[in-house]
């Protein structure tokens, strides 16, 4: 199971290409994504839209 942290994830733009990126690849998609940000609220926006993909 693969894990992997983007840090600086709070960009909407930033974020969404790299999460799209790793769900096209099938053996990642049951994986770990982590969204880091100094900003914790950014990265949970982030997440909570990532989950949706």
């Amino acid at each position: 199971m693969a894990k992997i942290v983007l840090i600086g994830a709070g960009g909407l733009g930033w974020t969404r290409t790299p999460v799209t990126e790793i769900l096209a690849y099938p053996g990642l998609r049951d994986g770990t994504i982590g969204l880091v940000d100094i900003h914790a609220g950014r990265s949970v926006a982030r997440r909570d839209k990532s989950e949706r993909y």
